[in-house]
């Protein structure tokens, strides 16, 4: 998992920099913050789509190393991480993985939609 970006369909890589995936922030003086949800991106909504319980968001990553890359002006900042699974929830890890993709296949299902 160490760089793979979170992208809207991850099995898609020469997707990974296109403006669908990127996030740009407009940063301002003093301190400034950037929190992801660790989440993948949501379906497609469409105008007068009905959500009754469920807000539209993706799946939440599974447990691993990523990678993040900031970029301001000629500055780069690049920090891998890990995302650690809660120790009392007894799930492997490709329990972990088969769950994210059985997600995102839904997710992709509902966008076609």
């Amino acid at each position: 998992m160490v760089g793979n970006p979170v992208l809207s369909n991850p099995n898609d890589i020469d997707n990974a920099l296109s403006s669908d995936n990127l996030v740009s922030l407009s940063p301002r003086s003093g301190g400034n913050r950037l929190i992801w949800d660790m989440r993948y991106p949501g379906f497609k909504s469409f105008e007068g789509m009905v959500l009754y319980s469920s807000p539209n968001v993706g799946p939440k990553v599974a447990p691993g190393k990523y990678n993040i890359k900031m970029t301001y002006n000629d500055q780069i900042l690049q920090k891998e991480f890990e995302i650690v699974k809660d120790p009392r929830v007894k799930i492997s890890q490709a329990d972990y993985e088969d769950q994210l993709e059985f997600l995102i296949n839904v997710r992709d299902e509902v966008s076609k939609s």
